[in-house]
């Protein structure tokens, strides 16, 4: 099978998960929608360098429950700063509220 260079997701999303299912999850939504996603497991660890042209940006809220809130999301969007944000409690990602 030959790829049209054309339908590889140019746009990408930078996502903050431990969660194997979670980040699976996210991928398969978001490459759906013809997002290229990338993770990493703590938002110290952003940038993610060979991610092009974020276009949003989801913080699992799991990663550091003892964390607050607002430092880890603060952390995340430190580097990603103008895109949009998501932060989400639990694995399932149901609760989610854009920032």
């Amino acid at each position: 099978m030959v790829l049209n260079p054309t339908s590889i997701p140019t746009r990408g999303a930078a996502l903050v998960s431990k969660h194997g299912p979670t980040c699976r999850r996210v991928a398969q939504s978001l490459g759906a929608a013809g997002l290229q996603v990338r993770s990493t497991k703590f938002p110290s660890e952003l940038p993610i360098e060979s991610l092009r042209d974020v276009a949003a940006l989801l913080v699992d809220l799991d990663v550091a429950p003892q964390e607050p809130v607002a430092k880890l999301v603060a952390e995340a969007r430190s580097h990603y700063r103008g895109v949009p944000s998501t932060r989400a409690w639990g694995s399932s990602m149901r609760c989610a509220k854009r920032t």
